[in-house]
């Protein structure tokens, strides 16, 4: 009941291209702590244990990594942010695409912000050439669990990310 309600009563909501002022500003959070996966973080604090990769920055395996940021906004307020990773394997077709750096704002939440900040991003992954979209989760969050298997993603593998154990999900385009 308390989610139907949240949803109707949601603000308006606009879900854009981050300006680079708002990067910067995010960026600062991110550095101290903050990461991926905002449905999840605890009350007063951003998800932690979330791994990413800044533009331009190479990868082990020597590929690069392109990474575009979305946000949520409330009037003039970011209330939400994701990012939108590209990784170059080499070929003209060789690209995988990543959900990472998620949250939403602690008084957002359970108004189904998240969902359309994570709709808007596959979305543009798709109109970049994207047959899927991949994202971590860690395996004892629940909530954004049963979040992404709502909207379609499948669990294919699980891996341990910097000493978290996270499911890898990947939604078909």
């Amino acid at each position: 009941m308390y989610r139907n309600l949240a949803h109707r009563l949601r603000p308006e909501i606009v879900i854009g291209e981050a300006t680079p002022a708002e990067r910067e500003k995010l960026r600062s959070m991110l550095s101290k702590g903050a990461a991926v996966l905002p449905i999840e973080a605890k009350a007063g604090e951003l998800a932690t244990g979330v791994h990413y990769l800044e533009d331009g920055v190479g990868i082990a395996d020597g590929s690069s990594f392109v990474s575009l940021q979305y946000v949520a906004r409330h009037g003039r307020r970011v209330v939400g942010s994701t990012s939108l990773g590209i990784k170059d394997l080499g070929g003209a077709h060789e690209k995988q695409f990543w959900l990472y750096r998620f949250f939403v704002a602690l008084l957002y939440r359970r108004m189904g912000i998240g969902e359309l900040l994570t709709e808007y991003t596959v979305k543009r992954a798709k109109e970049f050439g994207a047959l899927s979209v991949f994202l971590y989760v860690e395996t004892d969050n629940t909530r954004a669990i049963r979040t992404y298997q709502k909207m379609k993603y499948h669990i294919i593998g699980v891996d341990t990310v910097d000493g978290s154990r996270c499911f890898l999900y990947e939604i078909s385009l």
